[in-house]
């Protein structure tokens, strides 16, 4: 038996390697036997008939293809973060495409292009940039093809729509699976929507243009337009390119004969025959040309060298809560006296808070610019009103997302009906013997400990915007701990500039008594007012939207419901908070995706 399987497996990878070499082999019989029976003469005539002005239409309009083919490599060099410049990225690109879609072995051939005039890229990244630019073409022109035939086409409904709906189940695999994790331990970051969008768009332009070469190319009276041809020159490109022949030589051909059979043999076989010269013997005869030069200069790798958080801007933030981009990975972002931290996320470059340093509107542009040169969207998270407002006249959509609970340490007191429940809390830690320190030297293991089992409880911690529990970032925080006799049973901890307290981890063990987390931050409320600080912020709640049903569903998911209690008993006032994109669709994508950050448990 295991000899028998020994003999299959190598024969059916031997049929799989070969079925498609048959394949173009058989399509160019075909084409031939199809080819012979046209009268020469007949071809002969109607190639004569293409006038030079539809030579230099078709000319013009493979320039177009190939500038929007070049464009493409541009998108995918920003995927990659290869600081190509964009004239560079387009050329190569433009290329390799001429040279790789004429001598085939796509993946081998448009490689050694696009390594030949890039050589300062490993190869490593110029073979990703290859591939990516193979697989995301095939399902661009998948979606586009699909689209046209059913826009274009009677009788496609039933075979476009599902191919459209692939599409759709990839943009969301890409929204809310950005890394997938492939054999061997391999990870493959996927495109971001905006990029996405950008080589949906690029397809479609490119392989338009292209079948507008192929129209102007038509002996007249060819009487063909393009609604008629487009469904079908997307349909041929597709079967060329999957069988693998050079060119799709075979199969692009007699898939125009099967769908054009309207138009009369010799005519259509003429204008091919003008297409393939103009698309794609020219191109790559020049694209050999330029191989066989090669760069002319090594391109320079830019360092890539993220700024630190700085001390002394988080020393000095309005908003203390800044101290999270110790931990986050966030980098800053400077513009004209302006700066303000940022954070990669699969589909946003993301703005924390309000600007570290200077004034938003300043920064938008700049922003803006960064999130294009890496397929991202531009969003401010967690923007206060004022900052919002400044968004909202530069063009950018909102949306309120949560409220920041505040406290003016100087007013706070514990007297009042309003502050009932904080005082029945106090004095049930006092009664379980509960005190409260703000110690220089932090007993890390134990907080640890409490650290790792209420994290058991709550299945995780959120990230992001949330500190994490990791000393060397709890050394630049006010820390409070709660014991009960030795026993540590709980600490809270605050981020701290020049004008805010603000609250970041709270960890409790299962054994801690009523109130002891209420006593933590009634202290922490206390140092401050002693300390002349006027502003401390608990950090934020949802927002709550005036209707008790989905307060209670926002509160259900994101699990604010103790939470949204806890901080209500300290009085606090709320103050808005927003998040901003450049439009509404720009605005829900980026929810999702940082949604799915907040709640990813293996990345701060």
């Amino acid at each position: 038996m295991q000899r028998a399987k020994m003999i299959v497996q190598p024969g059916l990878r031997l049929t799989k390697h070969a079925f498609p070499l048959l394949a173009a082999v058989a399509c160019l019989w075909l084409l031939a036997q199809q080819l012979a029976a046209l009268d020469a003469a007949a071809l002969g005539a109607a190639f004569s008939q293409i006038a030079p002005v539809q030579w230099a239409l078709a000319f013009m309009a493979t320039g177009a293809s190939f500038w929007a083919v070049g464009r493409y490599d541009a998108v995918l060099h920003r995927h990659f973060d290869t600081g190509v410049p964009l004239p560079e990225a387009v050329k190569s690109g433009a290329i390799a495409i001429a040279f790789a879609q004429t001598v085939g072995f796509g993946l081998v051939s448009g490689s050694f292009a696009r390594w030949r005039m890039l050589p300062a890229l490993p190869l490593a990244t110029v073979a990703s940039i290859t591939l990516l630019c193979a697989l995301s073409f095939l399902v661009g022109l998948g979606f586009v093809a699909a689209l046209a035939c059913l826009l274009l086409w009677e009788g496609a409904l039933i075979w476009a729509i599902p191919a459209v709906g692939l599409f759709g189940g990839l943009v969301a695999v890409a929204l809310f699976k950005p890394v997938l994790t492939l054999p061997f331990g391999l990870r493959l970051a996927l495109p971001s929507l905006p990029a996405m969008g950008a080589l949906a768009g690029l397809t479609f332009l490119d392989t338009l243009f292209a079948a507008l070469a192929l129209l102007v190319l038509m002996p007249e009276p060819s009487n063909l337009g393009i609604t008629t041809l487009l469904p079908a020159f997307l349909l041929a490109l597709g079967a060329g390119i999957l069988s693998g022949s050079p060119a799709g030589l075979g199969p692009f051909e007699l898939t125009l004969f099967a769908l054009l059979p309207q138009l009369p043999a010799p005519e259509l076989a003429a204008g091919i025959l003008a297409f393939r010269l103009v698309y794609y013997a020219i191109p790559a005869a020049l694209a050999g040309v330029h191989l066989a030069i090669g760069a002319r200069a090594q391109l320079p790798q830019p360092a890539k060298r993220p700024t630190p958080p700085s001390a002394r801007l988080l020393a000095h933030a309005t908003r203390s809560e800044l101290g999270v981009a110790r931990q986050n990975g966030a980098e800053l972002l400077r513009a004209e006296g302006s700066a303000a931290y940022v954070v990669k996320t699969p589909q946003t470059l993301t703005a924390l808070f309000d600007p570290a340093e200077g004034s938003v509107a300043t920064l938008l542009p700049h922003l803006a610019q960064a999130a294009r040169d890496s397929n991202r969207l531009p969003v401010l998270y967690k923007c206060s009103a004022r900052v919002a407002l400044t968004a909202r006249e530069a063009g950018f959509a909102l949306a309120r997302i949560a409220d920041e609970a505040l406290i003016n340490p100087q007013d706070f007191t514990l007297e009042g009906a309003q502050n009932r429940q904080l005082r029945r809390k106090l004095r049930q830690a006092s009664k379980a013997g509960v005190h409260i320190s703000c110690p220089s030297a932090l007993p890390i293991v134990a907080m640890e400990t409490i650290d790792r089992e209420w994290c058991a409880r709550q299945k995780g911690a959120r990230g992001f915007s949330m500190g994490r529990f990791e000393p060397g970032y709890l050394a630049e925080h006010h820390v409070y701990l709660a014991h009960q006799g030795k026993e540590l049973v709980g600490f809270v901890s605050f981020h701290v500039s020049a004008h805010e307290t603000c609250l970041d981890l709270m960890r409790s063990s299962a054994s801690a008594p009523n109130g002891t987390m209420h006593a933590l931050v009634t202290q922490a409320i206390e140092d401050a007012a002693k300390a002349g600080r006027t502003r401390l912020s608990l950090a934020a709640l949802p927002t709550r939207y005036k209707n008790a049903q989905l307060d209670r569903l926002v509160a259900h998911v994101s699990g604010s419901v103790g939470l949204a209690q806890f901080k209500n008993s300290f009085s606090p006032r709320y103050a808005a908070l927003y998040i901003a994109a450049p439009t509404r669709l720009g605005l829900a994508i980026a929810m999702a995706d940082l949604a799915r950050r907040i709640q990813q448990k293996d990345s701060p």
